[in-house]
């Protein structure tokens, strides 16, 4: 089933961050529609988050998503994924930009078993 394929990836890639040092924690509930759970995370402080949605999977793809002010629409990248190595390096950097005021480890996982189609996340 391709939730579960999505969710054994965001689990994959959250021990190999955590290797890396990074504190991430996996939303991996179904209860909500994506928008609602990123709207969640984003205003209780959470500033950098993956999604992962069934195109990003297929194509070894991660969306990562800022917010600089809670409730404010998150900007989103997305980049190949290479290594954990490379892929901490790189939200370290985007952690390092976010200012003095952002937390500098955390980071929020989503599995975006995305039902519109377009596999972006939201």
């Amino acid at each position: 089933h391709e939730f579960e394929r999505i969710n054994n990836a965001c689990k994959e890639l959250q021990a190999g961050l955590k290797n890396q040092g990074l504190d991430c924690a996996l939303d991996d509930s179904n209860d909500f529609m994506p928008g609602t759970k990123f709207k969640y995370w984003e205003q209780r402080g959470v500033r950098l988050r993956i999604e992962v949605g069934p195109r990003d999977l297929r194509q070894h793809l991660l969306t990562i998503a800022t917010t600089r002010v809670p409730g404010q629409l998150a900007e989103k990248t997305t980049i190949k994924k290479i290594t954990d190595s490379q892929v901490a390096d790189h939200l370290k950097r985007i952690l390092a930009s976010l200012g003095p005021d952002a937390p500098t480890q955390h980071l929020k996982f989503d599995d975006t078993d995305d039902q519109g189609g377009d596999g972006d996340g939201g």
